[in-house]
């Protein structure tokens, strides 16, 4: 049975971690693992379509969910949960779709704060994850601490790292040993 990867990246500008999670999808489809990318389906993330083009694989384009950070209230009402909404059903659909043809299905996600948007979901269906951790757990403020990081910690199957270092901290804060895995980074393409 082939099994099927979802790689979401909603990042809006091409970093170290995107490099990283471009070569993460580059070995997963050169392993024969069928792999999509969803990006954000917003006009100025044209860069990211083109950064990731060369890699072979499917790219759709999704409306991302972003938590408002200033008239909070209103936007909250107004835009985040009809875009969370959309996209959670754009997702379901995906997700449903894969299981009826029995394929297995894994989430490979660049940011902590995907969860945010899709945590819920990953959970309700059941869908393995994996998470192409750059940093340790964000824990700034009390909505990461409460929600996102407890999420994270329950919702993900696998975290990925790029050092022992990195391994050693996400142990630290709190994420079973044997849940992380080291891949170091390959050489820039330069």
């Amino acid at each position: 049975m082939r099994e099927m990867v979802l790689a979401i990246c909603f990042s809006r500008v091409i970093f170290g971690n995107e490099r990283a999670f471009k070569d993460a999808i580059r070995a997963i489809k050169s392993s024969g693992i069928d792999i999509e990318l969803v990006l954000r389906d917003e006009p100025w993330t044209d860069n990211m379509v083109d950064f990731f083009g060369d890699t072979g694989v499917q790219i759709h384009r999704w409306r991302s969910v972003d938590l408002p950070l200033k008239g909070w209230i209103k936007d909250f009402v107004i835009e985040f949960l009809p875009r969370a909404l959309t996209s959670n059903y754009t997702l379901y659909n995906f997700v449903r779709k894969t299981q009826r043809r029995n394929v297995p299905l894994t989430i490979l996600i660049s940011d902590a704060s995907i969860l945010l948007g899709y945590g819920l979901l990953f959970r309700l269906c059941n869908v393995r994850v994996i998470y192409r951790c750059g940093s340790s757990l964000p824990n700034h403020n009390p909505l990461w601490r409460w929600i996102i990081v407890p999420l994270l910690k329950k919702s993900v199957s696998k975290y990925v790292v790029d050092s022992n270092f990195m391994r050693q901290k996400l142990s630290s804060d709190g994420v079973p040993i044997e849940r992380i895995i080291v891949v170091r980074p390959t050489v820039p393409y330069r």
